[in-house]
C-alpha cells in the first residue's frame, strides 16, 4: 500500500472512531439530564410528604442519581480526552498527508523534466548519428586512410630476465601463454612473436636492431626507484636505471608503438617511456606471476582479434577480475593524448579490410550509381561492407527522434527474417538493454558498452541482412556517442 494511503485509511479510521466516541458521550449526557429530573422529582417529593419512609426512599433515589451522574460527568470527560487526542492525531495525519501529495507532485514533475530532458538530449543524438552522404563520403575515406596505415603484420619482442640470485619467476610460462593465446585469435598471421631468454642488457640493442618490434614486453624483476633487472655474464642480477631503458626507446619510437613493462613497480619507467611513444603499459607495485601472466596472455588475445590498445588493456584487467585475483588496480596504462594510434587496432582486424583497401579508387568516383560501402572502425576494429543502395536508405530511413521506434524497427526485421534463435535473442536482448539504458537520465555506462559489444559481436553473423545490418550499425552509433 502506498504512504498517501496509509495516511488516508488512518485518517478515516480516526474519525469513524471519534463518531462513535461522540455516540457514546452524547448517550452519557443523556443519562445526566435523565437522573437530574430524577433528583428534581425526587426533591419534589420530599417538599410535598411527612411521610419518614417516604422521604429516605426519595433520598436514596437522590443520592444513586447523583452517583449515576458522577460516573456519567468522569465517562464524558474520559471520552472527550480520547475525542481531542484524536483530533489531533487526524491533525498530524492530514499534515503527512499534505506533505506525501507534495512529495508525489514534486517527484511528478521532476520525472516530466527528466523525460523532456531525456527525449531532447536522445533527440540531440539521433540527429548527430544520421549524416548526409557527402559527410558520409569524408568519413568513409578517412576510415579507409586509417586502414591503409594500420600494418598488416606486427612484432611482439619478449625480452626476459631472471638472475640466478632474484627470486625465481614464471618467465617461460608466461610466454607460453602469450603464444598459445595469440594463436587462439583470429588475426593470428598478422602477429610474430619473438622471445630472449637470460637478457644481459646490450642483447635487447640487437635484439630490436634484428627484430624491429611493434611491441617491446619487458618480463622479469624491477625495482621500486624503476630499474629493471637483467643479467650480467655470471647470470647475477645487472640493474638498468629507467633513464638508460628510455634512451634505447625513444630512438626506436618510429617503429616501436608500444612497451610493456610486465615487472614489478615499472610504472615509473612507463610513464617515462610514453613521452616518446604511443602506449605504454607499468605495473604500479609488486604484482603476483598469475596475475602477470593472465593479464599479459589476454592482453595480447585481444591484440591479436583485432581490438585496440585501450581495449585490450580492459579485456587484461578483466580477465584478472574473473579468476578472482584481487591485483586488477595494480596494471596501468599510459598514452599520448596527442597520439593519432589511440583509436586503431594495432593490426588489420580482418580479411574485409584488406578487402575495402584495394577498394579505395573506386570509392573516390560515383559511387551513387554503383556502391554503397559503410565502413565503421572503433574500438573493436569491426567493419561492415555491403555492395547495396539499401545500406544507405536504410540508416536515412532511422531519422528518427523516437528511440522506441527504431528499435521496433530492429524487432520487426528480426521477427521477418531467417536467423539462428540464439543470434535473435542475443540482439533482441541487447537492444532492451540499449532502449532502457539510453532512455535514463544517468545511463550506467557499462550496461551500455556491454550492449554495444553484444551487438557488434552479432554483425558477422547478419552481413547478409542489409537493412537489418544497417539498423544496429545506427542505434550503436548513437549510443556510442552518450558513452564518450
Amino acid at each position: 500500500m502506498a504512504q498517501i494511503d496509509v495516511y488516508r485509511r488512518n485518517i478515516e479510521n480516526k474519525r469513524k472512531q471519534i463518531n462513535k466516541l461522540s455516540s457514546d458521550r452524547a448517550k452519557e449526557r443523556e443519562k445526566i439530564s435523565k437522573e437530574s429530573k430524577n433528583i428534581i422529582n425526587a426533591k419534589k417529593s420530599i417538599s410535598r410528604t411527612k411521610s419518614q419512609s417516604t422521604i429516605k426512599s426519595k433520598l436514596r433515589t437522590i443520592e444513586n442519581a447523583e452517583k449515576k451522574i458522577s460516573d456519567s460527568h468522569k465517562k464524558v470527560a474520559d471520552l472527550e480526552s480520547k475525542i481531542s487526542k484524536l483530533e489531533k492525531d487526524i491533525l498530524n495525519e492530514e499534515k503527512k498527508l499534505s506533505r506525501e501529495k507534495k512529495k508525489i507532485e514534486d517527484k511528478r514533475l521532476n520525472e516530466e523534466k527528466k523525460r523532456i530532458r531525456s527525449s531532447e538530449k536522445l533527440s540531440s543524438q539521433l540527429q548527430n548519428s544520421i549524416y548526409n552522404n557527402e559527410v558520409f563520403k569524408e568519413q568513409v575515406v578517412r576510415d579507409i586512410e586509417k586502414l591503409k596505415n594500420i600494418p598488416e603484420k606486427i612484432i611482439i619482442l619478449f625480452i626476459s630476465s631472471n638472475p640466478k640470485d632474484q627470486s625465481s619467476l614464471r618467465l617461460d610460462e608466461e610466454a607460453r601463454e602469450i603464444e598459445e593465446n595469440i594463436k587462439k585469435s583470429k588475426n593470428r598471421d598478422s602477429i610474430e612473436f619473438k622471445t630472449i631468454w637470460a637478457t644481459r642488457p646490450l642483447d635487447i640493442l640487437d635484439a630490436i636492431n634484428e627484430h624491429k618490434p611493434t611491441i617491446i614486453h619487458f618480463s622479469g624483476h624491477g625495482t621500486a626507484d624503476g630499474s629493471l633487472v637483467f643479467e650480467d655474464s655470471n647470470g647475477n642480477s645487472k640493474f638498468v636505471s629507467k633513464d638508460a631503458i628510455f634512451q634505447v626507446i625513444s630512438g626506436e619510437s618510429e617503429t616501436v608503438k608500444l612497451v610493456f613493462f610486465n615487472n614489478c613497480f615499472s610504472y615509473i619507467q612507463a610513464k617515462e617511456i610514453m613521452k616518446s611513444i604511443d602506449f605504454a603499459i607499468g605495473m604500479s607495485d609488486a604484482i603476483g606471476d598469475k596475475a602477470a601472466i593472465i593479464f599479459s596472455s589476454k592482453f595480447y588475445s585481444s591484440i591479436g582479434f583485432g581490438n585496440t590498445v585501450k581495449k585490450a588493456f580492459n579485456h587484461g584487467i578483466s580477465a584478472i577480475m574473473l579468476e578472482g585475483i584481487l591485483e586488477e588496480d595494480i596494471p596501468r596504462l599510459y598514452y599520448r593524448d596527442d597520439s593519432l594510434e589511440i583509436d586503431k587496432p594495432l593490426v588489420l582486424p580482418d580479411e574485409e579490410s584488406i578487402h575495402i583497401n584495394q577498394e579505395m579508387d573506386k570509392l573516390s568516383g560515383e559511387r551513387e550509381d554503383k556502391y554503397i560501402i559503410n565502413v565503421h572502425i572503433n574500438g573493436d576494429g569491426q567493419i561492415n561492407l555491403a555492395q547495396d543502395k539499401s545500406t544507405i536508405n536504410a540508416v536515412q530511413n532511422n531519422n528518427s527522434n523516437d528511440l522506441e521506434e527504431l528499435s521496433k524497427e530492429i524487432k520487426e526485421i528480426l521477427r521477418g527474417i531467417d536467423l539462428d534463435k540464439e543470434i535473435k535473442e542475443n540482439i533482441k536482448d541487447n537492444i532492451e538493454v540499449l532502449e532502457s539504458e539510453l532512455l535514463e537520465e544517468k545511463p550506467r555506462k557499462g550496461f551500455i558498452r556491454t550492449a554495444i559489444d553484444g551487438l557488434e559481436n552479432s554483425l558477422p553473423n547478419i552481413k547478409n541482412h542489409i537493412e537489418l545490418t544497417a539498423n544496429i550499425t545506427s542505434i550503436i552509433g548513437f549510443a556510442m556517442a552518450v558513452i564518450k
